[in-house]
């Protein structure tokens, strides 16, 4: 994208105190975000999972990339404005050009790494959530392995000698109508890419609803928490709406497009912390269900206890009692009938 030197329009569509502003905000809410749900996390399972790890590498990725921008934002402005006509190039034009080219790479791979790593992030959770539907783990791994896929080819379609080259170079052979027309179609398919697999993401938790037994407000308070992945998906077409103007591919302008990627980095970002919460509330609240539960069995494995040893105290003084009354027996006699004593057929007791 940023190779089309002439081809951008005639002035930075969003402006650098946006711009700056968004991407410091976007890492903020982000940080936030993620560190409320490690806390969670840790407090329900006593440790991350690998959906975390995975949130947390993307995180990583999204500072990097604002660090980036922290750096080389001057290139970005500086060759979107000269390239429009709209200013004479300084003396440093040439090194803050090709200094921004080369870190734009960087920025595109950590954008789609990120990208992908929430999907896959996405995938885990919803495995987890899903593991007890039998034809949950065919479709999981169809659409695993497309998200994969899909991400490898966005990655190797990059037009990478567009953006390492001197930029003597990328002016001669990166401007023509061949290599807008690449960039343009790529472009394109990388968008329909991230909305086919965020849609098949989507079905995930519509089949997870569909076979849960929980009352219908749950059912939509959590199809609604789900459902924000339609946001990202939202986010990546706007990406490609807005990165062109009026629809027309051959006047792309550089900063709509950077912007709105780190746009879709945050909210994916966002939307996959938000997406934990509840699944992290709802075992929570089964934990100490099941807590409970064994308290109440504790409980009646004590009282039982108790019981069984009252019983066993009450059988042993019946068995005293029983020892008592024999040894009794044997110490009477039976006294003869001529006895002076007493009377004939009298018992007595020695």
């Amino acid at each position: 994208m940023s190779g089309n030197i002439a081809h951008f329009d005639p002035y930075p569509r969003i402006p650098r105190a946006t711009f700056e502003a968004v991407v410091w905000s976007g890492l903020a809410f982000c940080t936030l975000a993620l560190a409320f749900r490690c806390f969670i996390r840790i407090r329900v399972f006593n440790r991350l999972q690998a959906d975390d790890l995975l949130t947390v590498f993307a995180w990583l990725l999204l500072l990097a990339t604002a660090l980036t921008w922290r750096f080389n934002l001057d290139g970005l402005y500086e060759l979107a404005i000269v390239s429009s006509g709209s200013k004479v190039p300084a003396p440093n034009f040439v090194e803050l050009s090709e200094r921004f080219l080369k870190s734009s790479l960087a920025v595109k791979l950590m954008f789609y790494i990120g990208l992908w790593t929430v999907k896959l992030n996405f995938l885990i959770l919803f495995y987890q959530l899903g593991s007890s539907i039998r034809s949950f783990h065919i479709f999981w791994w169809i659409v695993t392995v497309f998200t994969v896929c899909s991400g490898l080819a966005v990655i190797g379609n990059i037009h990478y000698v567009c953006l390492v080259s001197p930029l003597e170079y990328i002016q001669l052979h990166c401007a023509d109508k061949a290599a807008v027309r690449y960039q343009i179609v790529t472009l394109k398919t990388n968008c329909a890419l991230d909305v086919v697999s965020d849609a098949l993401i989507v079905i995930f938790p519509i089949a997870i609803l569909h076979n849960v037994r929980i009352n219908r407000a749950r059912k939509f308070a959590l199809g609604g928490l789900f459902s924000l992945v339609v946001i990202t998906i939202a986010t990546s077409i706007v990406r490609v709406i807005f990165a062109g103007h009026n629809g027309e591919a051959e006047k792309v302008e550089m900063t709509s497009f950077w912007f709105w990627c780190y746009v879709e980095l945050s909210v994916a970002l966002l939307v996959a912390c938000l997406a934990s919460f509840r699944t992290l509330f709802a075992h929570q609240e089964k934990a100490r269900k099941i807590q409970a539960a064994d308290e109440r069995e504790r409980v009646e494995k004590a009282i039982d206890g108790e019981v069984k040893s009252n019983v066993r105290r009450a059988r042993w003084r019946h068995f005293q009692d029983s020892l008592f009354q024999t040894a009794k027996s044997e110490e009477t006699i039976q006294v003869p009938e001529n006895d002076m004593r007493g009377r004939p057929g009298t018992m007595y007791t020695v």
